[in-house]
């Protein structure tokens, strides 16, 4: 299997620029939440076709496809959010770092 290998290069306060990336179980971690969430999703949509109306199955599975490809940018979306989190976290974890050192140094 493929995966998705994404970094992002940032600015810590106090320690310059840091490359951030998602380790392998992470990006597996995401890979599994986006799988549930996909089979959910093509469930609905498989649903929401077949209410459209008298259609042929195969017409009725093109529909479902056409609604899954709008909704299918969350795939991409939770590995976004999740390096941003960990940005995010690692950015708090610096700023604790400096006010505990601050604090020590008055």
């Amino acid at each position: 299997m493929r995966t998705v290998q994404l970094s992002k290069n940032v600015l810590v306060p106090n320690q310059g620029w840091q490359r951030v990336s998602l380790e392998e179980s992470e990006v597996m971690e995401v890979i599994g939440r986006v799988r549930m969430i996909n089979t959910s999703l093509m469930k609905v949509c498989l649903e929401d076709a077949d209410e459209v109306g008298n259609l042929s199955p195969v017409n009725k599975l093109r529909i479902a496809i056409a609604l899954f490809d709008k909704l299918g940018i969350h795939s991409f979306t939770a590995y976004q959010e999740e390096l941003a989190d960990k940005v995010h976290m690692i950015r708090n974890e610096a700023r604790k770092v400096d006010q505990s050192t601050e604090q020590s140094n008055t």
